[in-house]
């Protein structure tokens, strides 16, 4: 840009004249020119090819005795219709309240006056909006975004100002990341099943795009604290879950939870279950019955039948025991004993036998069953005829059958479990 200033010489003498510009409030000569002769020319021109964007000139003259003589100060500017050059790419950063502090690199242009800031939730320089007050100069701006949105991310862009006004274009813009603060939608438990003992459940998505997992959770209906039964990624959540470890007296809730990936949680509705109960409970294993005494008779040894078996549901805090009934020949059963569980245990039993080696967690010794000799005698039992054949299919003489079922506090029971001995 060319900016000119004219000035006239003092018809007296004039020896020596020059033009000063000012830079930063302080005066430099930048042209220098000694006249002494030819003072009828009037009238010089001075042109500046290196103007600030504001300059403040005076001329100042020597006489032919070195007195100096300085003309006002006029002040030029240049034409500049020029937008500056756009900064570079700012950089954000947000913290957890929302405050973003943008920064960036000055303008490469000299006449840059400051420089104005913009934001967008979308990265379109067309929805733009100013965020600075007017214009600021330094490089950087503190700006504080709402928190309340779906929006997770929001983008800032600068603006290069000069002394005319002119705007340079958009810098690249930079992308800040706002702090989650929102948990995700809730998932639906869409349906269930009960199948036998156990539960199916099928379940609705959360429609937020930031749900990392899922979390089936159950609980005892009274209870507070929930148990997580399996965790899954969003990619599974076509697949229903069945749960085989509900106890089917007790009744439950459950529900599926949506954690999004800074671990902001949303439950779905609670759905109240109780498993079908048909009243059965574990069965008894591995029962066995083992005569001693009757084979191979030994002076002083009693007599007796020796039951053993297993039963792992003993933890179950409704189980109080044991249930045995016994039918000799055809009779009908009846019950011969109930064992509490601490006195059926084997561990606690002393068999007369030494001979016997058996593991097992749980027997009873019955000494009482050959009285069914007597009872036979008296008519009170039915010996075994082909009208009432043996309990073992090809056993000769008189069966008896043994029965053992636990019991439980609500009435619930195992199936029943019988074993013959006969002779």
């Amino acid at each position: 840009m060319k900016s000119s200033i004219s000035y006239r010489e003092d018809p007296r003498a004039v020896d020596n004249h020059g033009a000063h510009k000012n830079d930063d409030q302080a005066y430099r000569g930048i042209k220098g020119d000694r006249r002494t002769e030819d003072h009828a020319r009037r009238k010089r021109e001075f042109i500046d090819l290196t103007p600030n964007a504001t300059n403040f000139y005076r001329i100042e003259s020597t006489d032919i005795y070195g007195f100096k003589h300085q003309s006002i100060a006029a002040m030029g500017q240049p034409n500049d219709a020029t937008p500056p050059a756009a900064p570079p790419a700012p950089v954000c950063t947000c913290d957890k309240n929302g405050r973003v502090h943008i920064d960036w690199s000055p303008s490469i242009s000299n006449d840059v006056m400051g420089y104005r800031v913009f934001m967008s939730n979308n990265n379109n320089k067309n929805d733009m909006k100013q965020v600075t007050p007017d214009w600021v100069k330094a490089s950087e701006f503190d700006y504080t975004i709402t928190m309340q949105t779906l929006s997770e991310q929001v983008f800032f862009c600068v603006k290069a100002i000069d002394f005319r006004e002119n705007s340079s274009a958009f810098s690249a813009p930079c992308t800040a990341q706002r702090p989650d603060i929102i948990p995700p939608a809730a998932p639906v438990i869409k349906n269930y099943q009960l199948i036998g003992d156990d539960v199916l459940l099928k379940f609705i998505a959360s429609s937020s795009e930031d749900v990392v997992s899922y979390s089936v959770e159950r609980r005892v209906k009274g209870y507070v604290d929930w148990q997580i039964l399996k965790s899954f990624p969003p990619a599974e959540i076509n697949n229903a879950y069945t749960d085989t470890s509900a106890f089917k007296r007790w009744r439950y809730e459950y529900r599926l939870v949506a954690h999004d990936d800074v671990q902001l949680i949303t439950p779905s509705n609670i759905l109240e279950i109780k498993p079908m109960d048909d009243g059965l409970r574990a069965s008894i294993q591995n029962l066995i019955a083992t005569k001693i005494g009757v084979q191979l008779p030994s002076p002083g040894l009693p007599k007796a039948v020796l039951l053993t078996w297993d039963y792992t549901s003993v933890q179950d805090k409704d189980f109080m025991g044991f249930q045995i009934m016994r039918a000799v020949g055809g009779d009908v059963p009846y019950n011969l004993i109930f064992l509490p569980e601490k006195d059926a245990r084997y561990s606690g039993l002393i068999i007369p036998d030494a001979s016997i080696s058996i593991q097992a967690m749980f027997g009873f010794l019955d000494y009482d069953v050959f009285n069914f000799k007597s009872l036979l005698q008296q008519g009170l039992v039915a010996p075994v005829t082909q009208a009432n054949p043996p309990i073992t299919p090809g056993s000769k003489g008189v069966g008896v059958r043994y029965t053992v079922f636990a019991k439980y506090v609500d009435g619930a029971m195992s199936p029943l479990n019988s074993v013959v001995v006969s002779w």
